[in-house]
């Protein structure tokens, strides 16, 4: 998946699943359960214990998915993460390097992190979510329909932030 093809698929669906779990099995099934929501789009953070295994499987398994990398905090981690098969990266704050390796490499890179009400009031692309999508008893108990229905909720919130800031703007 290309450059300008990632970027798409993220501003498209306007949402960006971050993954922070405590295992690879719960990372796959958050990544696994949220793609099967209608969001081809998730970001497996750096923290998560085994995220380059978990990133290559997704990446090899699932194609038309745009899998990530979060909390890149060097272009170490930077390297590892694309070589892994990570299509964009995502840092709490701006990493100078990061930015200028993943930009060699036809990767997104998207830093900083706002609240929902702020990124949607700003006219941004797209709204990263972590536990507000993934509550730990949803993993812990692999609720597939609970984390469904909060994806909806939050395509729909996407979706009418979208119609009002182009009503205004």
């Amino acid at each position: 998946m290309k450059r300008y093809e990632v970027r798409a698929r993220i501003e498209e669906f306007g949402i960006l699943p971050s993954v922070r779990v405590t295992s690879r099995e719960m990372a796959r099934f958050a990544a696994e359960t949220v793609y099967s929501a209608g969001i081809p789009v998730v970001e497996i953070t750096m923290t998560t214990p085994g995220a380059l295994d978990v990133i290559d499987d997704l990446a090899k398994r699932y194609p038309d998915m745009a899998v990530g990398a979060g909390t890149v905090l060097d272009e170490e981690a930077a390297r590892a993460a694309i070589d892994a098969g990570a299509r964009f990266l995502t840092s709490p704050g701006f990493v100078p390097e990061v930015a200028a390796y993943a930009n060699l490499v036809d990767v997104v890179v998207l830093p900083g992190a706002l609240t929902p009400t702020e990124i949607i009031s700003a006219g941004a692309t797209a709204i990263g979510l972590g536990g507000e999508l993934f509550p730990k008893e949803a993993l812990h108990f692999r609720q597939t329909d609970r984390i469904h229905e909060l994806a909806k909720r939050f395509l729909g919130l996407v979706r009418d932030a979208r119609a009002l800031r182009d009503t205004y703007y």
